[in-house]
């Protein structure tokens, strides 16, 4: 059994001050040489490049920011993930957050970086494009098309109808 304490509400307030406007985490006291009251908490992880965001080293345990945000604003430690409307997971301002499935946060990525034709969804099959979007967790044809602008607009026209708000 760990010796470590569970994070609770009122150590994370005892902790941080949150700026829901600027989205900064910062430290109400000194948590250990070298790092000063005020300072921004944590630093970015940048294993996906394309994806950083920032995580906090708390209790023995990595989190990332906007979830203790969440808690810190709502009392109550996320079971889901938390997405980030802009798709920016830098941004942790408290009204760039919202509550999402893995499904719904995968639905707002960002375009990958080995996209080739600069659409989401879209893939060039010889001299056609190819839509397609994950839902229910495999992927689904949507047509072939003469080119990747009528591609996207009819992946962008499915995905909204199945994602909502989380489609990006």
């Amino acid at each position: 059994m760990s010796s470590i304490n569970p994070l609770t509400h009122e150590r994370l307030l005892e902790l941080f001050i949150y700026d829901p406007e600027t989205g900064a985490l910062t430290w109400r006291t000194s948590p250990r040489y070298g790092i000063n009251a005020g300072y921004r908490a944590g630093n970015e992880n940048l294993s996906r490049p394309e994806q950083p965001y920032r995580q906090i080293y708390l209790n023995g345990k990595n989190y990332r920011s906007a979830r203790l945000v969440w808690f810190y604003m709502t009392g109550v430690l996320p079971k889901k993930e938390i997405d980030h409307r802009n798709g920016n997971p830098l941004d942790d301002t408290w009204s760039n957050l919202r509550l999402a499935t893995s499904t719904q946060n995968k639905a707002n990525q960002k375009l990958r970086c080995d996209n080739k034709t600069g659409y989401k969804g879209v893939h060039r099959h010889h001299n056609r494009f190819l839509a397609r979007a994950r839902i229910d967790g495999k992927y689904k044809y949507l047509g072939m098309f003469d080119t990747a602008e009528e591609a996207a607009a009819h992946c962008r026209k499915v995905t909204r109808e199945v994602h909502g708000e989380y489609a990006r």
